[in-house]
């Protein structure tokens, strides 16, 4: 499945280096030395981002979940 364009802009506008390698043939949306990133919208795959950012070994781990309407 291919990426939105808000997850595009989404990812470029984070920290550090897009789409960086971890165990399991899977990525972080990006990442630094310090600092793993993920940006997850589908409520189903928020498991899996935490995961992710679990296994990526970094001290800083930050989930961005975008929405439109936050009131």
């Amino acid at each position: 499945m291919s990426e939105s364009q808000s997850h595009k802009r989404a990812k470029a506008k984070a920290l550090g280096k897009a789409e960086v390698p971890i165990s399991g043939n899977r990525r972080l949306d990006s990442a630094t030395k310090k600092t793993a990133t993920e940006i997850e919208r589908n409520p189903n795959n928020i498991s899996k981002a935490v995961n992710r950012l679990k296994d990526s070994g970094r001290p800083r781990k930050i989930l961005q979940v975008p929405q439109k309407d936050i009131s």
